[in-house]
This record gives C-alpha cells, structure tokens and sequence, in this order.
C-alpha cells in the first residue's frame, strides 16, 4: 500500500481545493491500480474526469448522499458498520426507494384536514412523511408499471382540486433512502436489546 497525495495523483488538476493534507491510499493490485481517497468536501469535477479515464477506483466516503448521487457511478451505504446496498444510483433508487416524494405547499392552514384527506382518497397507500406549517410531504407508493404522465396528471388533478400554492413530485432519494436504512438498523438495535 501505498500513500500518495492528490497533487501527484491529480498533478494536472487546477482544483484549488486539494490542499497538501488532502491524502489517499493507493494500493496496486495486479492490473488494477485502486485509489482510496476520504475528502468529501473536496470538488470532484475534475478528478472525477481523470479517474475514469485512467481505469482507477475511487472510493469516497460521505455522508452527503447528493455528492455521492454527483460523483459516484456505484453507491454502497453502510449502517452500523455493515453494507445494506451496492449498485448504481438508479439501480438503488429502483430496488430501495418505495415510491415518489410528493411536496405540497398550501396557502392557509385551513387547506390542510381537506387535502390530507383528498390524498389519502386519491393516493390510498400514500404515507405522510412529514408536516411542517403549510407543507406536507407525502411517499407515494405507486403500482409497478405506472406511467409518469399518468402520475402527473393525477397529481396536477390533486393540486388543483385542494388549491396547491405549489407542488412537486420526484423519484425518492437517496438521502430517503439513507434514513430509512439507519431507521432500520435502529429498530434492530432496539430488538435487540429486549
């Protein structure tokens, strides 16, 4: 094994976020030249570039699951120090994600009895995530094989019908579904313990 820092890895990079304590491990392993690096403030445009087209790996560490979503062509998330999931962005999102997020902002607090309960009518295995002031976010689990357009239109109906300030719908993501894993494991931990 052998370290080595991202300025004479990366020598022509013009990143001036790498500084001199930026540090990686580089472990040559056959063929293969696997690079470890654990800086996740850094900006990894540029040496995103060079390692993939220097057939190296990068494994970054993070806890920001939107710079991981950015940089990284696999993705694995770990809990309590064990690994829950491996495989690509959509490939988690596909497997792990339970749904849609649907976000709606009303105008008064008076709207909201009424448009919890429309959701509930239109989206019966819709749960509600979270409550605060005049936003309501929703997880939508919708039927495999469900066309956006026709989830568009059902939630456009929806905004309309309960007088939406605004909305917006999405795929889950993967800070959702980090937080389910770690809900999960501390569920288990909790068992465990009784």
């Amino acid at each position: 094994m052998h370290i080595f820092y991202l300025s004479e890895i990366f020598s022509d990079s013009d990143n001036d976020s790498v500084t001199d304590d930026d540090s990686v491990s580089h472990n040559n392993n056959g063929d293969n030249d696997n690079v470890s690096h654990n800086d996740s403030g850094n900006d990894g445009d540029n040496d995103n570039d060079n390692i993939r087209e220097s057939d190296t790996a990068l494994v970054l560490t993070s806890h920001s699951m939107e710079e991981c979503d950015a940089l990284c062509t696999q993705i694995a998330i770990m809990t309590n120090g064990e690994f829950r999931c491996l495989g690509s962005t959509q490939h988690i999102k596909s497997k792990y994600g339970s749904g849609y997020s649907l976000a709606i902002r009303l105008y008064t607090t008076n709207q909201i009895e009424s448009a919890k309960e429309l959701i509930t009518k239109m989206f019966p295995n819709a749960r509600l995530m979270d409550e605060h002031i005049l936003h309501l976010n929703y997880e939508l689990m919708i039927e495999k094989g469900q066309k956006w357009s026709m989830l568009f239109e059902k939630v456009g109906k929806l905004a309309e019908l309960i007088d939406a300030a605004d909305y917006s719908i999405s795929q889950t993501t993967l800070d959702q579904i980090f937080l389910d894993f770690s809900r999960n494991a501390r569920t288990d931990i909790v068992k465990s313990h009784f």
